[in-house]
Parts: C-alpha cells; sequence; structure tokens
C-alpha cells in the first residue's frame, strides 16, 4: 500500500504488478516527476531476478526521479546478512540491478526507524550519503546510433572539462558524464519521438477521413505515405530495442536452470520435434 500527501505529490498514473506498485506523479510547487516503486520481492532468487528485470524495464521506460524501497528480500553484501547463509547469486543479482537501473542505496543511520506508534512499520528518515560501489554501468541501444543527436549529445558530455588523476579513474568520469548526457538526450528525444508519432497517427486518421468522399491530391498522398514511413520507422526502432533487450536477458539468464531457460528449451523441442501418427490416423491404400 502507498500513502502520500496530495497537497505536495499529485499522482498520475500507476503500474501494478504482483511484486511491485509502482505511481508516477509530480512533486507540487517544483514540477518534478516522480515515481516511487514500493516493492516486496518472492523469496525466489530466479523469481526476484525476475522481479529486477521488470522493474528495470520500467526504470527505462519513465522519466523523471525514481525511489525504490520496501522489501526486497536480499542483501548486497555479507555485512547485512545475520543468522542465515549469504546467497552470492542472489546477492550478484541486487547488485546488478541497483547498478544496471542508476540507483543510489540511502543509509539508515542511528535507530533502524522512528517510533511505529499505532503502526507496526516505523517512517523511515533518508539522509544522503555518497556511497562508492564502482563504476556504474549504462546501456546504449544499436537504434540509438541513427538517430539525430547522439553523436553530438556524447561530444558535448565532455566539451571543456579537464581530467586529473589514474587512468582508470579518469575514464570511469568520463563514462559517468556521458551516461549523464545521454539520459537527458534519451528523455528528450523519446518525448520528441512521441510527438511526431502522435501528429503523424492525426494527420493520416484526417487524410483517411478525407478518403471516404474524394481521391487523395497528390500532396496529399506523397504526406500520407510520409507519415505512414514515420510511423514504421519508429516502430522499426523499437523493435530493434525490444530484440537488443531478450540477447540481454538471455545472456544473463539463459544458462540458468530458470522459466525463461526451459520455457526456450521446451519452445525448441516443439519446433524440432517429429509428429508421429496415432495408429487410427495410419491410413494404407491398395
Amino acid at each position: 500500500m502507498c500513502i502520500w500527501d496530495t497537497r505536495v505529490f499529485e499522482a498520475v498514473s500507476f503500474v501494478k504488478n504482483i511484486y511491485f506498485l509502482i505511481v508516477n506523479g509530480k512533486i507540487k510547487g517544483s514540477g518534478l516527476e516522480l515515481n516511487v516503486a514500493n516493492v516486496y520481492a518472492p523469496e525466489s532468487v530466479n523469481a526476484k531476478l525476475g522481479v529486477w528485470n521488470e522493474l528495470s524495464a520500467a526504470i527505462e521506460d519513465y522519466t523523471g526521479l525514481w525511489l525504490v524501497g520496501g522489501d526486497f528480500n536480499a542483501v548486497r553484501d555479507s555485512s547485512e546478512r545475520r543468522n542465515s547463509r549469504l546467497n552470492l547469486s542472489c546477492t550478484t543479482n541486487f547488485n546488478n540491478f541497483i547498478f544496471n537501473s542508476g540507483l543510489l542505496e540511502y543509509d539508515l543511520k542511528g535507530r533502524r526507524a522512528l517510533s511505529a506508534s499505532y503502526s507496526d512499520h516505523g517512517p523511515i528518515l533518508l539522509i544522503t550519503r555518497a556511497r562508492n560501489f564502482g563504476a556504474k554501468p549504462f546501456r546504449v541501444f544499436n537504434s540509438w546510433l541513427g538517430k539525430e543527436g547522439y553523436k553530438e549529445a556524447v561530444e558535448k558530455s565532455l566539451e571543456g572539462i579537464n581530467f586529473t588523476g589514474q587512468p582508470d579513474l579518469i575514464l570511469a568520469q568520463k563514462f559517468s558524464l556521458i551516461r549523464k548526457g545521454l539520459k537527458a538526450w534519451r528523455d528528450e528525444a523519446k518525448k520528441k519521438e512521441g510527438d511526431l508519432a502522435n501528429l503523424a497517427v492525426a494527420k493520416m486518421e484526417e487524410l483517411e477521413n478525407i478518403m471516404e468522399t474524394r481521391g487523395l491530391l497528390e500532396e496529399e498522398e506523397w504526406s500520407y505515405l510520409e507519415n505512414k514511413k514515420l510511423l514504421l520507422e519508429i516502430e522499426r526502432r523499437k523493435t530493434m530495442d525490444l530484440k537488443q533487450r531478450s540477447r540481454t536477458k538471455w545472456a544473463l539468464d539463459g544458462d540458468e536452470n530458470s522459466k525463461f531457460f526451459h520455457a526456450h528449451v521446451n519452445a525448441r523441442k516443439a519446433i524440432n520435434g517429429i509428429v508421429t501418427p496415432r495408429f487410427s490416423e495410419i491410413f494404407v491404400f491398395f
């Protein structure tokens, strides 16, 4: 359950999942877009990995700030595990989810939470503190390479900045700046692409209504074909991104004894299998 103060936060949309609830909205007064994910992760390692992948996809698709909290049923290192054995695979998956999504962990200082009073849950005060968990990786989609402004966004990220220190640290700093620049460019490009798609759909619907009463003029026909071409190109790029994501998912899950692995094995068996007819279906001709 998520509760918020309507004087501070205005909810706009929701994403409901069996293991998490995402509330998307805006902070009043500032206009900042905020996404709050309330998580209650399952016990199974493979099931948790599926939740991390779904949350990563949601974080990739939604713009604005992100706050992810709840019961993750996972720890980041052995110091957080008490009276139980550390599952290295679970810890690795959890850390990869945090790194790949660009999230930062906020420590609980002093008492773990404030007084619970009348509730069995205690409110938590979040205070920021920078912790270095290593370089943050970022994903670049192949469809971005042909988009307008991609190359300029990379070059602009490093303009006028002097780097000092060890070569590996300098490289990490450069990657961090490029990641921020590409993220801002991606959000702007996605919004611009959405606006163009909406305009193209509206124009095509307008021309289709005209076609019900008369034939299109040469200029109108050209406009119809160009808008259709634009929508097909946008759809092609989305398909490229989905294909690349599926390959990443196979690289992560393909060799594990998981539902994802068995689904692919069963699909391959179904394709390659030879169907043997039952006795009643065998016909003999003389």
